[in-house]
């Protein structure tokens, strides 16, 4: 107010006023002070401030904050700007600890505790809001206090509190149930493929050629039943770009792996999908019959690995290699084996990046399926538009360096891509 009047005076502004004009500057002020370094928001929002910035605090610890301090103060407007006051002014402050609750299963929980306030004389909006559940006892003789405003912050906190939170947690327990039941529909699905399906289709096709892209293209449609089932039952969305990029024959495709279900979506929405799989799959009961029914190949095969990886390709197959040979670990650096870039070296052949990224965070290594996130993950596969393998390598003085070379820019490129995605 005091710039308006320099203004007004036609003197110079002062870098500093104008710096302490802002609503955050109090709490930046503060946090340089104490050395803290920890978020903060500013709420300005005339009657329905309080309101909101509870709403924002729950809405952070909601996201995963332990707790948020909210701090509500005023004062009264100077005499020039006194007769634009809408309700009784007064100094005042107050603070709230607004913290989850540890054992809640999802969401948070608040606890108020109201002291006993004196009956009497009107007091501000913001100041009689930490009593608004008891609001009647408050401000008594402010009838200004029992307007519309004040009513529907009443009730919307209520349902923050209580029936969002009771949804929430009931949502949260049904997708723990529903990622069961997907698991064991998978699991059994994978046995009866094994011992029924994939034995008829044997008897039935002696090709061992035709049989195997049978075979892949009913792996295909289950996969596509499973993610669809997924979805339906609210375990989780998803979302994919670029599908048109697949439509081409004999692609590699490369994807960065932070789940463990990245195989299952790219599969499911890939025609003539073949895939390098851990050799530990062929002792899984669950995915053995498909691994041989659709002849994926193997990454111990030794030295001919790299030679049928590119047959297949050739063959006008899309072969689907994860480059980091495992799920990548949350917060640490993307660590991709050289294994794909030398099938795309001595192949000669393009790649087809896929970027995948899922929010929040979920099936990823070491954690088991029933660590269900907070709120539903959401997917987001891209396929990329192709990296042209020779302009990446050119001026190698040979394969090995051209590998190392090509590792490096596609660690490179899935760094920066999943770093901008999140």
């Amino acid at each position: 107010l005091a710039m308006l009047g320099d203004l007004v005076n036609q003197q110079a502004l002062s870098p500093s006023s104008f710096a302490l004009s802002v609503h955050n500057a109090v709490a930046a002020i503060y946090s340089i002070a104490r050395g803290d370094k920890g978020h903060s928001v500013v709420v300005a929002a005339g009657r329905a401030t309080v309101t909101a910035a509870l709403i924002e605090a729950m809405a952070l610890v909601a996201d995963g904050a332990p707790q948020v301090l909210v701090v509500c103060y005023d004062a009264p407007l100077p005499h020039d700007y006194a007769r634009f006051h809408d309700e009784f002014a007064c100094e005042f402050a107050w603070a709230w600890l607004v913290a989850g609750d540890a054992h809640a299963a999802e969401g948070v929980r608040v606890q108020v505790q109201i002291e006993p306030v004196e009956e009497g004389g009107p007091c501000p909006n913001g100041c009689c809001r930490p009593g608004l559940l008891c609001f009647d006892r408050c401000c008594a003789n402010s009838p200004a206090h029992r307007s519309e405003t004040a009513f529907f912050a009443q009730i919307a906190l209520v349902w923050v509190l209580d029936g969002g939170l009771m949804l929430d947690r009931f949502m949260w327990h049904w997708r723990l149930v529903a990622t069961a039941l997907c698991f064991a529909s998978f699991g059994v699905g994978g046995v009866l493929l094994w011992v029924l399906v994939f034995p008829v289709l044997t008897l039935f096709v002696k090709d061992v050629n035709r049989r195997a892209q049978l075979a892949r293209h009913l792996i295909q449609w289950v996969f596509r039943v499973f993610i669809g089932l997924m979805r339906w039952s609210g375990v989780l969305t998803y979302e994919v770009h670029g599908l048109q990029r697949l439509a081409r024959p004999g692609l590699l495709i490369l994807a960065n792996h932070p789940t463990l279900i990245d195989v299952v979506f790219l599969i499911s929405f890939t025609s003539r999908a073949d895939c390098v799989v851990k050799a530990a799959l062929l002792n899984n009961p669950f995915t053995r019959g498909a691994v041989l029914a659709a002849g994926f190949i193997c990454n111990n095969a030794g030295p001919p690995m790299v030679a049928d990886c590119i047959e297949s390709v050739r063959s006008g197959n899309h072969l689907i290699i994860f480059p980091e040979g495992t799920r990548s670990v949350p917060g640490e650096p993307l660590n991709l084996q050289r294994g794909a870039a030398n099938i795309a070296v001595r192949g000669g052949l393009p790649i087809t990046p896929v970027v995948i990224t899922c929010s929040p965070s979920t099936l990823t290594k070491g954690e088991p399926w029933w660590r269900v996130p907070s709120r539903r993950p959401h997917f987001r596969l891209e396929v990329r538009e192709d990296i042209a393998t020779q302009n990446v390598i050119a001026g190698s003085s040979g394969d090995p360096q051209a590998a190392r070379r090509l590792t490096k820019h596609l660690t490179h490129f899935f760094t920066l891509e999943t770093r901008c995605e999140r």
